[in-house]
């Protein structure tokens, strides 16, 4: 029986490991990667989806973000203490694309491309292979702050979210929700002007990847 127990808990660890993509949480406020995520996964795919990497699980209103090194996840602090999003949770899984810049030359915020993939909960450090649906147009502080649409490569959402209008169609509702959400979650107002088609965003994100590359 012993045994039977230290071989289930060896096979959790493995696969507690596996889903981190090859990462280990070195205290409550960090998750420690072996390859840099922000420099070493690629941007596209051959089949052409793009890599998108969680920084924050649906549902989650616990801010983490990716350090400057691009190889640790951590906990964002404010005055000393983690910060908490006082509103209700994320409304999909938000993260970054590798590989992508937005130029504060440019009038951007010198982070990565905000991306939000919409579907069921997903493991932070999560590396995933998207399709793109839109852009939601954002200004925050003078910067813009866009935020790419996206959903899992083959998921249901997948199959029933082609653009934004299929999206408006079959999931009634929700493009609202995520605009007052970002309009709303910092608690000041963010001025949100709408969404942008796929064509739009694609090129945004490429924009971006072009900006990366110019600051490598």
């Amino acid at each position: 029986m012993k045994s039977f127990k230290i071989k289930i808990i060896f096979l959790l660890n493995i696969y507690l490991i596996f889903i981190l993509n090859s990462s280990a949480f070195s205290d409550q406020y960090e998750i420690i990667f072996d390859n840099n995520l922000l420099n070493e996964v690629p941007l596209l795919n051959s089949d052409g989806t793009y890599n998108a990497i969680i920084e924050i699980p649906s549902g989650s209103n616990k801010k983490w973000e990716i350090n400057k090194n691009g190889k640790i996840l951590q906990r964002e602090f404010s005055d000393g203490k983690p910060r908490v999003i006082n509103y209700i949770g994320y409304p999909g899984n938000y993260g970054f694309f590798p590989q992508t810049l937005s130029d504060k030359f440019e009038g951007g915020d010198g982070d990565p491309t905000d991306v939000l993939v919409i579907g069921n909960t997903l493991d932070k450090g999560s590396i995933l292979r998207v399709k793109i649906i839109g852009m939601l147009n954002v200004i925050d502080n003078n910067e813009v702050d866009n935020k790419i649409i996206a959903v899992l490569k083959d998921s249901e959402f997948s199959k029933n979210i082609k653009t934004l209008d299929t999206f408006r169609n079959n999931y009634s509702g929700i493009l609202e929700i995520i605009k007052i959400w970002f309009e709303n979650y910092k608690g000041y107002k963010l001025e949100v002007s709408g969404y942008s088609e796929k064509k739009t965003a694609k090129e945004f994100i490429l924009k971006t990847h072009k900006n990366y590359l110019e600051n490598e």
